[in-house]
């Protein structure tokens, strides 16, 4: 039986290799698993806060990724078609 991931500390098992190409990828990944999570539940303190943040926002301008009203970013519906 797999153990399942902790959002905030590990990534879901979905293949032997997962690898990113971009930060964006990785976004999308982790909104793919996960309906709503945080800036910093995103970030998990990989990088430099503010090259994640032009990334999300850049997915955001895109109408792929939105904010909520508490403050967590989820798939739009455009995001969803495009990660299935």
């Amino acid at each position: 039986m797999k153990k399942q991931a902790h959002y905030l500390t590990e990534l879901p098992e979905v293949s032997p290799v997962v690898t990113f190409q971009n930060i964006q990828e990785k976004i999308l990944f982790l909104l793919m698993y996960h309906p709503a999570m945080t800036f910093n539940e995103l970030w998990h303190k990989e990088g430099r806060s503010n090259k994640f943040a032009y990334h999300l926002k850049v997915l955001e301008k895109k109408n792929v990724v939105e904010k909520t009203k508490d403050g967590k970013y989820k798939l739009t519906v455009e995001g969803k078609k495009q990660v299935a």
